[in-house]
């Protein structure tokens, strides 16, 4: 969900309308465009819609003419105006800006360019009035590949099917896509995820189902304490294998669920993934990273959605802004600021950066103490220049140096999840920030990156001493 999407459900549920002022920006005078936006929020606006000016702005009345007039005469572009909106979001992360204008500053800089420059900047929409819906295909799919929502016009006296054809390519005001399609993935695999024995997307779910039934009726299952608790899925049954503590565990949207199955029950949107493992060495695995675009998209099988929030040890680092555009391409409305500048509660946070830095944070400093402590078969060290990889028994298999990286996550009691996005150096952090994907993170517990390997290695690590 977008900014601007999330701004117009909040309001919904409050009974009001969305007071959405327009300036032209650089006028009356560059220097001042920044603080008018400003001013506009302090007084009540809840989107502002930001005008780039344009030589011949066909669609406008006179005033807004003559406003574009005054700020091309002062050499205002459209580079500028995204400078502006950059400025802005230092002070104002909440906020969403429309730029509204025309198709040539766009053609001339390039769609895809201008969509990477409006993403950097803190731009949430676009609007522009000669781009016709029938010749907007391309233009609205760069759009949402850089998390902006390609906003389009309306008349009174349009008709259903233009209303139609203009929602199919439109987000934004109202007009896009809702937050989920209604349907519920189910994974059952044993092993943390190594081998999946079944992957469902199911649709028509009654609303009073619960994690167990919906089990029970994807798979051979058998159950005790008056169907409380799994004994077996599909004849793997939980107790004792080579001499070890096996069962099946599950989580509700990558976080460990506090009530039996039978008595969570499940939302529309959410990943259910049943898992039979060894759990010696974790009885308690608080989070996985295996059900990304969760827990962000509808959160961490909670009643509601959580606002996300990226922490970044270098708020300007191109891994920062890498994890942020990944979340804000998936509708999420995403804040950005410094590591440890805020304290927040009831928030899902993604943290960034070294593992020297990182381990101040009391959730993910627990990884340090290993699997039976966080839930991550990965032990950094307490200097940040080594990452243990350990198998299902806690012992190390492999130790990497530089250039490593680790996608993980974990949480301290009932509280929500954090993710650690993170490394051995800068090359580390960029590698996990490069696997902070679904394809990447699908079905693993945590990700190791090992240094010049695109492809992430599953934790724990199979095989190694006993």
């Amino acid at each position: 969900m977008s900014k601007i999407q999330a701004t117009f459900e909040r309001l919904q549920a409050q009974g009001r309308k969305a007071l959405i002022p327009f300036i032209t920006a650089g006028d009356p005078d560059p220097a001042l465009t920044v603080s008018l936006m400003h001013t506009l929020v302090e007084a009540g606006a809840d989107i502002i819609e930001l005008g780039v000016p344009f030589s011949d702005p066909m669609a406008d009345g006179p005033t807004i003419q003559r406003a574009s007039e005054r700020a091309l005469k002062q050499g205002v572009s459209l580079r500028q105006v995204l400078g502006m909106v950059a400025n802005f979001r230092a002070d104002d992360n909440q906020t969403p800006v429309v730029l509204m204008g025309y198709a040539n500053p766009i053609e001339a800089m390039g769609v895809d360019e201008f969509a990477a420059a409006a993403f950097d900047a803190g731009v949430d929409g676009v609007l522009v009035v000669d781009y016709p819906p029938e010749e907007s295909v391309d233009f609205a799919h760069a759009m949402r590949a850089n998390a902006l929502d390609p906003i389009f016009l309306l008349a009174p006296t349009s008709t259903a099917t233009r209303i139609s054809q203009v929602a199919a390519l439109a987000s934004g005001c109202g007009a896009g896509a809702g937050p989920g399609d209604g349907s519920v993935g189910l994974t059952v695999s044993r092993d943390f995820g190594r081998l999946v024995m079944l992957q469902r997307s199911l649709t028509g779910l009654p609303e009073s189902e619960t994690v167990m039934r919906l089990l029970s009726a994807n798979a051979k299952t058998e159950t005790s304490y008056a169907g409380g608790f799994v004994d077996s899925v599909n004849g793997i049954s939980g107790g004792q294998s080579d001499g070890r503590s096996v069962d099946w565990f599950y989580f509700v949207n990558g976080s460990e669920a506090p009530l039996g199955a039978a008595s969570t029950k499940v939302r529309d949107g959410d990943k259910i993934w049943w898992d039979w493992r060894d759990w010696g060495e974790a009885e308690h695995v608080p989070a996985v990273v295996g059900s990304f675009p969760e827990p962000f998209l509808h959160g961490p099988g909670t009643e509601k959605r959580l606002p996300v929030r990226v922490e970044c040890v270098e708020i300007e680092s191109a891994p920062c802004k890498q994890v942020s555009k990944t979340l804000a391409a998936l509708g999420v409305p995403v804040a950005t600021g410094l590591f440890r500048a805020s304290v927040t509660e009831e928030t899902l946070r993604v943290i960034v950066g070294q593992w020297a830095a990182l381990r101040e944070d009391q959730a993910l400093l627990q990884i340090e103490s290993g699997p039976g402590a966080s839930g991550v078969y990965a032990q950094p060290t307490s200097n940040g220049r080594q990452i243990d990889l350990l198998n299902a028994r806690g012992r190390t298999v492999r130790s990497l140096g530089a250039g490593a990286g680790l996608v993980a996550a974990s949480a301290i009691g009932a509280q929500p999840p954090v993710w650690a996005i993170t490394g051995t150096d800068g090359a580390g952090v960029a590698a996990a920030a490069a696997a902070f994907n679904e394809e990447q993170l699908r079905n693993h517990y945590a990700v190791a990156l090992e240094p010049g390997s695109q492809a992430g290695l599953s934790l724990p690590l199979a095989g190694g001493a006993k």
